[in-house]
């Protein structure tokens, strides 16, 4: 599996609030795609990535 569609996965999950962190997001990934490990660097990206989506968007 790409780590473009995890990350794109993960993303959704927070951005719908289906999780409410990268972290949960790609444990829901992994559910589903067992054999999904991303680096710990990956995972810090994904983890600022999701913070960045639930933060209110500037007006």
């Amino acid at each position: 599996m790409k780590y473009t569609f995890v990350f794109a996965t993960a993303a959704l999950l927070v951005a719908r609030e289906d999780a409410p962190d990268g972290r949960t997001a790609l444990a829901k990934v992994q559910r589903v795609r067992p054999a999904v490990r991303l680096s710990p660097a990956q995972e810090r990206a994904l983890v600022t990535l999701s913070e960045a989506l639930r933060r209110p968007a500037a007006s």
